[in-house]
């Protein structure tokens, strides 16, 4: 049976179960407890957890699938820049793919693109700060150029599945931790994962 590692932030963490359920018959779906957060986060992170996921036998994993923006794009409420810059998001992808390629060099990479969300985002009151859809759009877009230069396969289109979705499948103005939000984006990685066990 194929192992199948899902990396990401909290998107992953609405979506994980589905997956793992819906791929039960093909592939040993694994994932980090944690929330994987921001890319520079996710690359510091990567060799403990595929570790602790395999048992340091990190060449049984076949396909690998990470998202990561989220966190990148948000704007801390004292500042009008992401937290990331593109070229910084840009350098850290490069950086995670060449970490995954150096501990799990037979796997399959993919990516999925941020979803969308309702702005501002997260509430403004909790001093957080916000996100906007165009930041993702762009950091999407910088994805996407990404995995073609590395001939990775197109990213799964998470940001165009969640801008359609009804507003009873979001949990708050960024997640889909509702049955309905979970199992659309679960349904949807499974079947873009399937592709290639």
């Amino acid at each position: 049976m194929k192992k199948v590692l899902l990396l990401g932030d909290s998107i992953r963490q609405n979506y994980e179960y589905v997956v793992k359920e819906n791929l039960a018959d093909q592939a040993d779906v694994i994932f980090t407890n944690d929330n994987n957060r921001f890319s520079v986060f996710m690359l510091r992170y990567l060799g403990e957890w595929i570790d602790a996921l395999t048992e340091s036998k990190p060449e049984t994993i076949d396909i690998i699938h990470f998202n990561c923006g989220l966190w990148d794009v948000v704007r801390l409420s004292n500042e009008d820049t992401t937290l990331v810059s593109l070229p910084e998001y840009k350098r850290y992808l490069e950086r995670i793919y060449n970490r995954l390629r150096f501990l799990c060099p037979n796997s399959i990479i993919l990516a999925a693109e941020t979803t969308s969300v309702i702005e501002p985002g997260m509430d403004v009151s909790r001093g957080i700060g916000i996100r906007k859809n165009e930041d993702i759009i762009r950091f999407n877009d910088c994805l996407r150029d990404f995995c073609q230069r590395k001939n990775i396969p197109r990213p799964g289109a998470l940001y165009d599945l969640t801008m359609s979705a009804p507003a009873d499948y979001r949990s708050d103005n960024v997640h889909f931790d509702t049955e309905k939000g979970r199992r659309m984006l679960g349904n949807y990685v499974a079947e873009y994962i399937r592709r290639y066990l």
